[in-house]
């Protein structure tokens, strides 16, 4: 059986959109927003409110009841979504679309800054991974930790937030880079280091810390720069007076 075949027999596509994703913290409660959304479009009730099938929703998803509720839970918890009268098989839910609104006009400006500014940690919401992979590879480097799948640092951002899976991953790198210790399995020592403390080496500086200061040292520079072309800009074109030179006094 060939590509076309196993696609036609596959059934419908779920289509899900990438943005949402970075908004929501995963794929899978994007999957599940997208799907809400376009619900909405149809809906009869002036208040918002629609009432969806769960066994629908996994039928044209492909998510399991863990999946969907977990996703659920998610999109509550952000505030992205109401549920009322919800029972075994179906729920009454209204999509806050004001919310997601002001939500994804944050990301579309923190994709419009320059490359060099994308990296402003400090700033972004607990729930973001809007650049999370580029500020991992930043935390990483060349250690085990980076080859640690993407789709598995997703979940983790999706559990436990951004911060706090780049403030784990800052510190192992820094054990591992002071003192370089086998790891067969990145993957693992990252799940069991994300639910109980682990200890930095000594002088330890998080990478929160350090992004901080760069960017407070990029943006005092910044400032720099532009006094000093403000001053320049007041200066009357042509004025290059030279104090004489008088020689040494006697």
């Amino acid at each position: 059986m060939g590509p076309e075949e196993i696609l036609a027999n596959a059934g419908n596509p779920a289509n899900y959109f990438p943005d949402l994703a970075k908004i929501t913290g995963s794929i899978i409660t994007a999957i599940l927003l997208s799907n809400l959304l376009k619900g909405r479009g149809i809906e009869k009730n002036p208040n918002g409110w629609i009432t969806i099938k769960l066994d629908g929703i996994e039928n044209e998803t492909g998510l399991s009841p863990i999946e969907l509720q977990d996703a659920r839970n998610q999109l509550k918890a952000k505030g992205f979504i109401e549920e009322k009268q919800a029972t075994a098989t179906s729920v009454d839910c209204r999509v806050n679309a004001e919310k997601i609104t002001v939500k994804m006009g944050t990301l579309t400006a923190v994709n419009k800054e320059p490359a060099t500014q994308k990296a402003v940690i400090a700033d972004l919401p607990e729930d973001s991974i809007a650049l999370s992979f580029d500020m991992i590879q930043d935390v990483v480097g060349d250690t085990p930790f980076s080859a640690v799948n993407n789709n598995t640092l997703e979940c983790f951002i999706a559990s436990y937030g951004l911060k706090k899976v780049i403030s784990t991953l800052d510190i192992l790198a820094a054990n591992y880079k002071s003192k370089p210790e086998p790891v067969n399995n990145p993957t693992l020592v990252l799940t069991r280091s994300l639910v109980k403390n682990v200890n930095p080496p000594e002088n330890y500086v998080s990478y929160l810390e350090r992004l901080k200061t760069r960017m407070a040292t990029a943006t005092s520079s910044k400032r720099e720069a532009e006094k000093r072309k403000a001053v320049e800009s007041k200066k009357p074109a042509g004025d290059d007076t030279k104090l004489p030179d008088i020689g040494f006094m006697p």
